[in-house]
């Protein structure tokens, strides 16, 4: 589940990146063209998938993950 989880956040940072360089990932490789506010919040939401399986992976519970997003 982590190295998944590992993936999705390499993704997210890549459509991230990718965006600035004008790279549309998901029109580019899975032929899905997302649109408004789903193109812009796209690798947040991956990245966000991506953290929690690492997290669910890494066995902390819920009250861990959200002590760990504040710390930021």
């Amino acid at each position: 589940m982590k190295i998944l989880g590992y993936i999705l956040i390499v993704v997210g940072i890549v459509d991230f990146g990718g965006s600035y360089v004008g790279f549309d990932f998901w029109l580019e490789v899975f032929g899905i063209n997302l649109t408004g506010i789903l193109y812009s919040i796209s690798p947040i939401i991956v990245g966000g998938i991506g953290y929690a399986l690492v997290a669910a992976g890494s066995g902390m519970n819920a009250e861990d993950v959200v002590e760990d997003l504040s710390d930021e």
